[in-house]
Protein backbone atom coordinates (compact mmCIF):
# COMPACT_ATOMS: atom_id res chain seq x y z
CA UNK A 1 0.00 0.00 0.00
CA UNK A 2 1.14 3.11 -1.08
CA UNK A 3 -0.27 6.24 0.25
CA UNK A 4 -4.02 4.59 0.88
CA UNK A 5 -3.63 3.23 -2.71
CA UNK A 6 -3.29 -0.63 -2.52
CA UNK A 7 -2.36 -2.91 -5.27
CA UNK A 8 -1.31 -6.79 -5.24
CA UNK A 9 1.54 -8.34 -6.93
CA UNK A 10 2.57 -11.91 -7.14
CA UNK A 11 6.41 -12.11 -7.30
CA UNK A 12 8.03 -15.69 -8.10
CA UNK A 13 11.35 -16.65 -5.83
CA UNK A 14 14.38 -15.17 -6.82
CA UNK A 15 12.38 -12.35 -8.98
CA UNK A 16 12.47 -8.94 -8.64
CA UNK A 17 10.01 -6.36 -9.06
CA UNK A 18 10.77 -2.53 -9.39
CA UNK A 19 8.32 0.05 -8.89
CA UNK A 20 8.39 3.68 -9.29
CA UNK A 21 6.10 5.73 -6.43
CA UNK A 22 5.11 9.19 -7.53
CA UNK A 23 5.69 10.75 -4.03
CA UNK A 24 3.93 14.07 -3.04
CA UNK A 25 4.82 16.87 -0.73
CA UNK A 26 4.76 16.06 3.03
CA UNK A 27 4.45 12.65 4.09
CA UNK A 28 4.68 9.57 2.10
CA UNK A 29 3.69 6.27 3.66
CA UNK A 30 4.25 2.87 2.01
CA UNK A 31 3.40 -0.59 3.21
CA UNK A 32 4.93 -3.86 2.15
CA UNK A 33 2.87 -7.35 2.97
CA UNK A 34 4.59 -10.51 2.78
CA UNK A 35 2.22 -13.44 2.65
CA UNK A 36 3.86 -16.44 1.39
CA UNK A 37 5.19 -16.82 4.20
CA UNK A 38 9.13 -16.91 2.95
CA UNK A 39 11.98 -14.14 2.95
CA UNK A 40 11.23 -11.28 1.01
CA UNK A 41 13.52 -8.23 0.63
CA UNK A 42 12.51 -4.42 0.14
CA UNK A 43 15.05 -1.87 -1.12
CA UNK A 44 13.71 2.12 -1.30
CA UNK A 45 15.79 3.89 -3.49
CA UNK A 46 15.52 7.80 -3.96
CA UNK A 47 17.15 10.06 -5.89
CA UNK A 48 17.51 14.08 -6.36
CA UNK A 49 19.66 16.72 -5.27
CA UNK A 50 20.50 16.09 -1.64
CA UNK A 51 19.34 18.88 0.74
CA UNK A 52 22.75 21.16 2.64
CA UNK A 53 22.58 20.00 6.41
CA UNK A 54 25.06 19.83 8.75
CA UNK A 55 22.77 17.94 11.40
CA UNK A 56 24.30 14.57 12.84
CA UNK A 57 23.32 11.10 11.48
CA UNK A 58 22.52 8.34 13.94
CA UNK A 59 23.90 5.43 14.75
CA UNK A 60 23.21 1.96 15.97
CA UNK A 61 25.52 -1.19 16.37
CA UNK A 62 28.22 0.13 14.54
CA UNK A 63 30.52 3.42 14.74
CA UNK A 64 32.23 5.23 11.82
CA UNK A 65 34.97 7.78 11.63
CA UNK A 66 35.68 9.83 8.77
CA UNK A 67 39.09 12.03 8.50
CA UNK A 68 41.31 13.55 5.75
CA UNK A 69 44.85 13.42 5.21
CA UNK A 70 47.88 14.15 3.13
CA UNK A 71 49.73 11.94 1.19
CA UNK A 72 52.12 12.09 4.21
CA UNK A 73 49.45 11.44 6.71
CA UNK A 74 49.20 14.52 7.60
CA UNK A 75 45.78 15.92 8.82
CA UNK A 76 43.98 18.18 5.83
CA UNK A 77 40.97 20.12 6.04
CA UNK A 78 38.95 18.74 3.27
CA UNK A 79 36.90 21.65 2.76
CA UNK A 80 39.04 23.90 1.40
CA UNK A 81 41.84 22.40 -0.77
CA UNK A 82 44.26 23.69 -3.65
CA UNK A 83 42.99 22.36 -6.93
CA UNK A 84 45.86 19.21 -8.17
CA UNK A 85 46.11 18.28 -4.56
CA UNK A 86 46.33 14.59 -3.84
CA UNK A 87 44.62 13.57 -0.59
CA UNK A 88 43.32 10.40 1.12
CA UNK A 89 40.32 9.63 2.67
CA UNK A 90 40.25 7.15 5.16
CA UNK A 91 37.36 5.63 7.01
CA UNK A 92 37.11 3.27 10.20
CA UNK A 93 33.84 1.39 10.22
CA UNK A 94 33.21 -0.08 14.07
CA UNK A 95 31.39 -3.54 15.16
CA UNK A 96 29.84 -2.39 18.67
CA UNK A 97 27.63 -4.80 19.22
CA UNK A 98 27.49 -8.14 20.74
CA UNK A 99 27.81 -10.23 17.67
CA UNK A 100 29.20 -10.52 14.14
CA UNK A 101 27.90 -8.52 11.15
CA UNK A 102 27.11 -9.81 8.08
CA UNK A 103 26.86 -7.38 4.78
CA UNK A 104 27.92 -4.63 5.31
CA UNK A 105 27.76 -1.89 2.61
CA UNK A 106 29.79 1.56 2.91
CA UNK A 107 28.99 4.19 0.35
CA UNK A 108 31.63 6.54 -0.23
CA UNK A 109 30.34 9.26 -2.63
CA UNK A 110 32.60 12.57 -3.67
CA UNK A 111 31.54 15.73 -4.41
CA UNK A 112 31.71 16.78 -8.17
CA UNK A 113 34.71 19.02 -7.95
CA UNK A 114 37.09 15.48 -5.85
CA UNK A 115 37.86 12.41 -8.83
CA UNK A 116 38.53 8.92 -7.46
CA UNK A 117 42.25 8.35 -8.79
CA UNK A 118 43.53 5.12 -7.43
CA UNK A 119 41.80 2.98 -4.66
CA UNK A 120 44.17 0.38 -4.94
CA UNK A 121 46.34 1.25 -1.67
CA UNK A 122 47.95 -2.03 -1.24
CA UNK A 123 50.40 -2.16 -4.89
CA UNK A 124 51.94 1.37 -2.82
CA UNK A 125 53.22 2.41 0.55
CA UNK A 126 51.01 5.36 1.70
CA UNK A 127 52.24 4.46 5.67
CA UNK A 128 48.64 2.82 6.11
CA UNK A 129 46.79 -0.54 5.41
CA UNK A 130 43.41 -0.97 4.15
CA UNK A 131 41.42 -4.05 5.60
CA UNK A 132 40.14 -6.71 3.30
CA UNK A 133 36.67 -6.35 1.78
CA UNK A 134 34.41 -8.89 -0.02
CA UNK A 135 33.87 -6.60 -2.62
CA UNK A 136 34.28 -3.22 -4.15
CA UNK A 137 32.33 -1.57 -6.96
CA UNK A 138 33.92 1.55 -8.24
CA UNK A 139 32.14 4.65 -9.75
CA UNK A 140 33.21 8.12 -11.08
CA UNK A 141 31.55 9.82 -7.87
CA UNK A 142 31.27 6.96 -5.87
CA UNK A 143 33.44 3.50 -3.92
CA UNK A 144 30.52 1.38 -2.80
CA UNK A 145 32.87 -1.00 -0.30
CA UNK A 146 31.15 -4.98 1.17
CA UNK A 147 32.30 -6.50 3.92
CA UNK A 148 31.43 -7.91 7.36
CA UNK A 149 32.59 -7.20 10.92
CA UNK A 150 33.43 -9.66 13.72
CA UNK A 151 31.93 -8.63 17.11
CA UNK A 152 34.22 -5.35 18.25
CA UNK A 153 36.26 -5.54 14.83
CA UNK A 154 37.61 -2.37 13.34
CA UNK A 155 37.94 -2.18 9.78
CA UNK A 156 39.72 0.63 7.84
CA UNK A 157 38.96 1.51 4.03
CA UNK A 158 41.06 4.45 2.36
CA UNK A 159 40.15 6.79 -1.16
CA UNK A 160 42.87 8.19 -3.15
CA UNK A 161 41.52 11.27 -4.11
CA UNK A 162 42.15 14.38 -6.15
CA UNK A 163 40.78 18.18 -5.98
CA UNK A 164 40.34 18.30 -9.51
CA UNK A 165 38.01 21.26 -10.52
CA UNK A 166 37.81 24.56 -9.06
CA UNK A 167 34.47 25.99 -7.29
CA UNK A 168 32.09 24.55 -4.55
CA UNK A 169 30.74 21.58 -4.05
CA UNK A 170 28.44 19.57 -2.23
CA UNK A 171 30.02 16.28 -0.38
CA UNK A 172 27.05 13.90 0.31
CA UNK A 173 27.41 11.75 3.87
CA UNK A 174 29.09 9.18 4.34
CA UNK A 175 26.65 6.06 5.19
CA UNK A 176 27.44 2.71 6.53
CA UNK A 177 24.58 -0.19 6.99
CA UNK A 178 23.98 -3.61 7.12
CA UNK A 179 21.98 -4.95 4.22
CA UNK A 180 19.99 -7.69 6.08
CA UNK A 181 20.37 -6.75 9.43
CA UNK A 182 17.47 -4.13 10.74
CA UNK A 183 18.42 -1.53 12.86
CA UNK A 184 22.80 -1.18 12.03
CA UNK A 185 24.20 1.66 10.60
CA UNK A 186 26.17 4.60 11.22
CA UNK A 187 27.04 7.62 8.99
CA UNK A 188 28.87 11.04 8.75
CA UNK A 189 26.76 14.23 7.37
CA UNK A 190 27.68 16.00 4.09
CA UNK A 191 29.13 19.30 3.71
CA UNK A 192 30.46 21.93 1.48
CA UNK A 193 33.95 21.76 -0.09
CA UNK A 194 35.30 23.62 -1.70
CA UNK A 195 38.35 23.98 -4.32
CA UNK A 196 40.44 26.85 -5.24
CA UNK A 197 42.92 28.20 -7.58
CA UNK A 198 46.34 27.62 -6.95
Amino acid sequence: TFNESRSEQSVEPKNILIRNLNLKNGTNRLVAENTSGKPMYLNLVRKGIPLVSDLTIPQKGMSMQVEYVNMGMKPVDHRILVQGTDFMMVTRVKNITFSRIENIALTEMVPSGWEILNTRLFEADYGIKESSFDYRDIRDDRVNTYFSLNQGETKTFVLILNAAYKGEFYQPSVWCEAMYTENCYSGVPGNKVIVTGQ
